[in-house]
């Protein structure tokens, strides 16, 4: 018989966000990640964030918040549509004001317009890959904070079009396996 242990789950979740053990350090450039994992594992289980644990996350995240939009792995690494997805869904799922109001939207939107690409895809960061994860983080992001407009949206269905195989999966981008 299966059986959750929600007061463990609780409490490793919890004690994740307040301090990761070294094993962890391979995933430094995912901190959004974790944060976004254990933040939402949290609120499936219907479980609070106390508010000095909420204010901590928020204070890491804004350090994460690059300059000029976009959000890193880590204070000070690269903007990243996959780091930027995890960091805004968490501020989301804690959805208080000084969470939703840490968002630099005007900035997060112009990151977003440099990712475009002239195929109406987007690339996970400056010089990364074009593909349909960097499409749906992107559309998914701009959706969540109300910054999707024809700017962001166009091109995106035909790219994605494009990326159909002829079994009728869809690729990560044009003439790949789908899966």
């Amino acid at each position: 018989r299966l059986e959750l242990w929600r007061d463990q789950h609780v409490e490793y979740l919890t004690k994740g966000l307040r301090h990761l053990a070294p094993s962890f350090h391979v995933l430094d450039a995912n901190r959004p990640w974790l944060c976004y994992w254990m933040v939402h594992g949290l609120a499936v289980l219907d479980e609070t964030l106390d508010d000095d644990l909420e204010n901590d996350i928020v204070d890491f995240l804004s350090r994460c918040q690059d300059k000029h939009g976009g959000y890193g792995g880590g204070p000070g690494q690269l903007p990243h549509l996959a780091t930027s997805y995890a960091a805004v869904n968490t501020l989301v799922t804690i959805g208080s004001e000084r969470a939703l109001s840490s968002i630099k939207r005007d900035n997060l939107y112009k990151f977003m317009l440099l990712m475009k690409d002239k195929s109406g895809a987007f690339r996970m960061h400056d010089g990364g890959e074009i593909d349909v994860r960097a499409c749906y983080t992107a559309i998914s992001v701009a959706s969540l904070v109300n910054i999707l407009d024809d700017e962001l949206a166009k091109g995106v269905g035909n790219y994605i079009a494009s990326c159909q195989t002829y079994e009728g999966g869809i690729a990560g981008e044009p003439s790949a396996e789908a899966h």
